[in-house]
């Protein structure tokens, strides 16, 4: 009989074991206030690179316990949070706010104590119809003992990159919280402020670098503000709108193409052998209808000196039909043209796929400058 009890035990606790769910990534994290940190690699919503050493819980835009996304272990590298039907509806640009599992456990009752002070916000981008394969990176310098204060009392969203414009996020301040309060890690820092939107206009994701003034070989660069945390300078504020008001040029860092499809059917977008989309998805463009594809600036330099080219020179570039694409062309039949940053070109696409006279025109004479502020430029 005492026999039968061990067997009988131990197969209860084989059992028990066997019943426990494993993460498919994260099954050495420990969970002890039912926060998801499972990595949903097939079913992701937002890919994140966590810097720190900190676990993470994230919230769509609200701290609100029905927005949690999940959580985030500490130094993870693109961990997908789940793409939850009822939070990822639609195509749209959010501030991904991050706490702390400790703050999350000391506040939870009240979650919103934390609006102003919350570990960090990041900018994300989700696009129903597409990709989402952008990964989103949090610096290692937050966490620390030190305050570093965003106030934002300009028009704008931003957000702060760490050692160049495409640098880890430091955090993302919403137009009209005041003050975002974030904690940083002793030593120095160079902030970088980026403003973004999605521009539901244009469908595109507009992105606005603010630039200081020219050095002496006549290159400007991405404007900064370098901070130094320490004993002494353990509280310091970063304002947007003093920022706003120093800077000498404003860039965007692409191009678009609005092409104006005139044919007799749907036509999409091609570079080389990669067909192009809209930032909500869309690839093919129906019969009459028009739609802008964005076009990237390369970078130039690199690190606390990387910025933007100020034009991009094109040769692969094709519409029409699948399988039936004609090389974009200027009035005056160049297949290889050069855009110019922030401006919008517009492509005229004519002809009928089954009579062989697809047709795809640049007019590079009448480019229109794209203005930040004005979303319908």
């Amino acid at each position: 009989m005492k026999k039968l009890f061990k067997v009988l035990g131990a197969l209860a606790i084989v059992l028990m074991l066997g019943a426990c769910p494993v993460d498919d990534e994260n099954d050495d994290v420990d969970n002890p206030f039912d926060i998801d940190y499972t990595s949903y690699n097939a079913n992701a919503g937002i890919l994140v690179r966590n810097y720190t050493n900190q676990k993470l819980v994230a919230f769509k835009g609200n701290l609100d316990e029905s927005y949690i996304l999940g959580g985030i272990p500490a130094n993870a590298q693109n961990h997908a949070l789940k793409k939850d039907p009822l939070l990822f509806d639609k195509t749209e640009g959010f501030p991904l706010i991050l706490i702390t599992e400790e703050q999350y456990e000391a506040n939870k009752d009240n979650l919103q104590t934390l609006e102003s002070a919350p570990f960090t916000r990041v900018y994300v981008f989700f696009n129903k119809n597409g990709d989402n394969n952008v990964v989103y990176s949090i610096s290692d310098k937050l966490g620390g003992e030190y305050k570093l204060r965003i106030q934002n009392t300009s028009p704008y969203d931003v957000e702060l990159r760490d050692g160049g414009i495409n640098g880890p996020t430091i955090g993302y301040a919403v137009k009209g919280i005041v003050v975002t309060e974030l904690r940083v890690a002793h030593g120095n820092l160079n902030v970088f402020p980026v403003f973004q939107r999605y521009n539901g206009f244009r469908d595109t994701l507009d992105t606005m670098i603010p630039y200081g003034a020219a050095d002496a070989q006549g290159n400007n660069f991405p404007w900064f503000q370098p901070l130094v945390f320490n004993e002494q300078n353990n509280d310091q504020t970063f304002n947007v709108s003093e920022a706003l008001a120093s800077i000498t040029e404003q860039k965007l860092g692409v191009a678009w193409l609005s092409v104006n499809n005139q044919t007799t059917g749907a036509v999409h977008v091609k570079m080389g052998n990669t067909v192009l989309t809209t930032a909500s998805g869309e690839s093919y463009f129906s019969a009459s209808s028009n739609k802008v594809i964005q076009v990237n600036m390369p970078s130039v330099g690199s690190g606390d000196k990387l910025r933007y080219a100020d034009a991009i020179t094109l040769n692969t570039y094709a519409v029409g039909p699948e399988a039936f694409e004609a090389a974009i062309e200027t009035t005056d039949g160049q297949t290889t043209f050069e855009l110019e940053t922030d401006k919008m070109y517009v492509v005229t696409v004519t002809g009928n796929v089954n009579q062989r006279n697809i047709k795809a025109v640049i007019d590079l004479e009448q480019a229109v400058p794209i203005n930040f502020d004005n979303p319908q430029s």
